[in-house]
C-alpha cells in the first residue's frame, strides 16, 4: 500500500486497510509520500518491489498515479 500523504488519500488507504484486514489479507508495505514527490523510482517503488506484495494499492492524485505507473528514469 501506498499514499500520498493528503487527506484523500490517507482515508482512501485507511478504509482500503480496514477492508484488506476484513478479507484476511496482510498488509506487507505501507508507507505515504510527501505531496511534492515527483520521483517515485528511488524510494516508493523500490520498497514496494522489495516487499514482494502479490497485490498493490495506490491512494493518488492523478499526476502522482502517471509517475507511479510510469516512473521517471532514474540515474542510479
Amino acid at each position: 500500500m501506498i499514499a500520498a500523504d493528503a487527506e484523500f488519500a490517507r482515508t482512501a488507504a485507511d478504509g482500503a486497510k480496514e477492508n484488506a484486514k476484513a478479507l484476511g489479507f496482510s498488509i506487507v508495505h505501507d508507507r505515504s509520500y510527501p505531496p511534492n514527490t515527483v520521483d517515485f523510482g528511488r524510494r516508493s517503488l523500490r520498497a514496494v518491489q522489495a516487499a514482494n506484495a502479490d497485490l498493490v494499492f495506490v491512494a493518488a492524485y492523478p499526476p502522482d498515479t502517471v509517475g507511479i505507473v510510469r516512473p521517471r528514469a532514474s540515474s542510479d
